[in-house]
């Protein structure tokens, strides 16, 4: 089969929740976008899932179940686990990523927790197979950058269709008052980031100064690594939809 699109999605409450003008737009132009995905298999890359070290995580159990506590309600998902995907994108880098089991290795007993960086993109798609990613925040650039070059070509020669999203916020020191603080980093480092998806140039992400991502403190910023070896890999131009401030931390929504 082939790759069928490629996410750069948030995981922010307020895109369940829709406090505001701003999360309703978004939402909207999510919903517009996920609402055609056919695919059999999603992929996501979540910064609040597993975490590894030293390397990428890929987790092999054969469920996955979340619920995340919104100021609307509850958000609650079960999915199942395309073990033999999750294998392959394991075994296509063995030096950077690790396979991960939990509890048992089949059955009911065979659950993961799904983070809320998951299951909020999830959200916006229809049911279907799952495979979980850990996002990794060690600071070798080559590295990850060569795993997304890596991870194009076991999805894009998988045998049934797939989609990738990497899930994904911008800086959060864009407040004072916000729990991390303020940083004139912030707004640079999200005018950077969306510079790069208006020029399709993701190579600048190996450029980025790492004290302005230390300041900016982005959950995001490997996940951009790994896309920039993705799309260079598969010759994927982005399109970004909507960006824009909650608060202390930035959103930007875009899709193949």
């Amino acid at each position: 089969m082939v790759l069928l699109a490629t996410y750069w999605l948030p995981h922010g409450d307020e895109l369940i929740d829709l406090p505001n003008d701003n999360s309703r737009t978004m939402a909207r132009k999510i919903s517009e976008v996920t609402s055609s995905d056919k695919s059999e298999v999603r992929v996501v890359i979540s910064p609040h899932g597993l975490g590894l070290s030293r390397n990428i995580g890929v987790i092999m159990t054969e469920n996955f179940n979340g619920s995340f506590s919104l100021a609307t309600g509850n958000l609650r998902a079960r999915y199942k686990n395309d073990r033999i995907l999750a294998g392959k994108i394991a075994d296509s880098s063995p030096d950077v990523v690790e396979k991960v089991t939990f509890a048992t290795g089949s059955g009911q007993k065979s659950t993961f927790p799904v983070d809320f960086g998951s299951l909020i993109p999830l959200h916006f798609f229809k049911r279907g197979k799952v495979v979980l990613i850990g996002q990794p925040r060690f600071n070798r650039r080559s590295e990850l950058v060569a795993f997304g070059k890596t991870l194009y070509g076991v999805l894009n020669s998988y045998r049934e269709s797939v989609s990738l999203i990497f899930s994904a916020d911008m800086a959060h020191t864009h407040a004072p008052d916000g729990p991390y603080g303020f940083s004139e980093q912030a707004a640079i480092y999200d005018k950077e980031v969306q510079d790069m998806f208006k020029s399709g140039f993701f190579g600048r992400s190996l450029e980025i100064p790492e004290d302005v991502v230390t300041a900016a403190k982005p959950d995001s910023f490997w996940n951009l690594l790994i896309m920039s070896g993705f799309l260079e890999a598969g010759g994927i131009r982005m399109k970004m939809d909507y960006y824009y401030v909650e608060h202390y931390f930035g959103m930007l929504f875009a899709h193949s």
